[in-house]
């Protein structure tokens, strides 16, 4: 048993951390902030309980884009998302996926 930990000891001693010379893909959150996510839930509506799972589950070193209903948000970080999120109302004109995924997809490529 010993000899095991001090070849696992060794091992750790001599490796070099990896790091990965990857670019980080960029995080897209869509916020469907039509006038069907009014509908009641348990603990308010669909769009409070969504944005607060989003505010809680946000991390603190994150950039993303949210694309919603009503507008398109580029290269937030956490403390921008949160207020965006706090100020969103709900949008009477729906969008389609179709048209939002294009809009996504045109950000991709201007990078």
């Amino acid at each position: 048993m010993t000899r095991i930990l001090l070849f696992t000891d060794l091992i750790f001693a001599f490796s070099k951390p990896y790091f990965s010379n990857k670019k980080k893909q960029p995080i897209f959150i869509y916020l469907d902030n039509s006038l069907s996510t009014t509908s009641k839930e348990k603990k308010g509506s669909l769009l409070q309980n969504e944005i607060k799972d989003l505010i809680e589950n946000s991390s603190e070193k994150m950039n993303c884009h949210l694309p919603t209903n009503s507008s398109f948000y580029k290269n937030i970080n956490d403390f921008e998302l949160e207020n965006i999120l706090l100020k969103l109302q709900t949008e009477a004109t729906p969008r389609s996926l179709k048209n939002i995924l294009l809009q996504i997809s045109s950000l991709k490529i201007q990078k």
